[in-house]
């Protein structure tokens, strides 16, 4: 078989606090992701694939640990490379410096010969399946790199027009390329596009001042483009164009606790594109709110928690009213959680005291104004200045309103 296997974002040697070993300072939630990326590989070495893309942020830092290197390089690299696949491996945020100079971990692969690593936007063709494909590759650039890259000096262009000159080097690049002499004509990128969801709108994946993709820089001639760095699974179409983002392989956040995890599988004879689902740990948020005047309030809270926890990792968020938290029985509700993976908890008062706490918060001063203020003397010409008003509002409503 020829099909090209596509990985999103995995984030080897991302840290958490989780049943760390002793021994190697793992996290076996670290674990999680890893495993995740050897199913997608094992994959691949089954159906005989021709390639094995990774479309950015193999790993969570530009350096991370000696082990993290060793996981990626013993159970993914070399046993593709014993199969006959090759690789590809695009830089994405997590793992390419903001001085592009700077090494990185990917950059440990570079010596076997069926891995290729893009850290700058390239155009290479592939017969795969008896079928030219031409991949244009574009892993991911701060501003300042690309404008370098295309010979352009960053101090001669403002800050709020960077990512706009930056978009036209990668248009540019995109229509030249996608010109190239092939059977077919693939994207391979790691950037946020335009409209996509993200999974955590305060702490988005996308950072601000970032270089964004829009429907315009798509070319009509494009068969297809896959996009790496938003984590949440989707699809859309520009200009005809389908655009597929792999999302995470692992759920990194828990805004994505309801978004199925996986890869994708292209065709290369009809550039059609299956996503095929992995095994994740379940992310369970239990919300439970305690009137005043409950008689056994740890009775009400344990009534919320299902009795099935085994291996998922949970979040208990209690709203109840001030003065009552000592009314809880903790030692009841730990027994009851103990089977979990992970448990975490938190306590809240009441929305309506809250209400009352920030009353005085509504009398200070024009915070929207304040806001407004902000916005225009630092992003006036920010191609996604409405974007940031909205969004702050949203914030100051929430904190100041709700």
């Amino acid at each position: 078989m020829n099909e090209i296997v596509i990985v999103g974002d995995v984030h080897e040697g991302r840290t958490y606090d989780i049943r760390v070993d002793t021994l190697t300072g793992v996290s076996a939630r670290t674990l999680d992701l890893h495993n995740n990326l050897v199913r997608a590989a094992k994959y691949a070495v089954e159906i005989k694939a021709s390639l094995f893309v990774l479309l950015g942020d193999v790993f969570d830092r530009t350096n991370v640990a000696p082990i993290f290197r060793e996981y990626v390089r013993h159970d993914v690299i070399e046993p593709l490379g014993e199969a006959g696949v090759k690789v590809f491996i695009l830089a994405g945020n997590h793992d390419q410096p903001r001085v592009f100079q700077r090494g990185t971990s990917i950059d440990d692969f570079s010596g076997y010969p069926h891995v290729s690593i893009f850290r700058r936007p390239s155009s290479v063709v592939q017969t795969i399946a008896g079928r030219k494909i031409c991949f244009i590759v574009m892993p991911f650039l701060y501003p300042d790199s690309l404008l370098d890259q295309a010979g352009k000096t960053a101090q001669e262009i403002s800050e709020d027009q960077k990512a706009v000159v930056s978009q036209e080097i990668l248009k540019e690049f995109l229509q030249k390329n996608s010109k190239t002499d092939s059977d077919a004509r693939i994207l391979l990128a790691h950037y946020y596009f335009e409209g996509a969801e993200v999974s955590n709108t305060q702490y988005p994946e996308a950072e601000m001042g970032e270089v964004e993709f829009t429907p315009s820089m798509i070319p009509e001639n494009l068969d297809l483009a896959l996009f790496g760095h938003v984590h949440l699974h989707q699809t859309k179409e520009a200009r005809g164009v389908p655009i597929v983002i792999a999302g995470a392989l692992e759920r990194i956040d828990w805004g994505e606790r309801q978004n199925e995890k996986g890869f994708l599988v292209v065709d290369p004879a009809n550039m059609k594109v299956e996503f095929h689902q992995l095994p994740t740990r379940e992310m369970l948020e239990i919300r439970v709110k305690v009137e005043a005047g409950d008689k056994d309030p740890t009775r009400t809270i344990l009534d919320e928690i299902p009795s099935d926890l085994n291996e998922k990792m949970v979040r208990l968020i209690v709203e109840l009213p001030s003065g009552m938290r000592p009314l809880i029985h903790a030692d009841k509700i730990a027994e009851k959680v103990a089977p979990s993976f992970d448990y975490r908890e938190a306590w809240t008062q009441s929305a309506s005291e809250i209400a009352r706490l920030t009353d005085v918060s509504k009398g200070l001063p024009g915070m929207y104004d304040l806001l407004d203020s902000f916005i225009e003397e630092s992003f006036a010409k920010h191609p996604r200045k409405e974007a940031l008003v909205r969004e702050g509002k949203s914030i100051l409503k929430e904190a100041l309103e709700e």
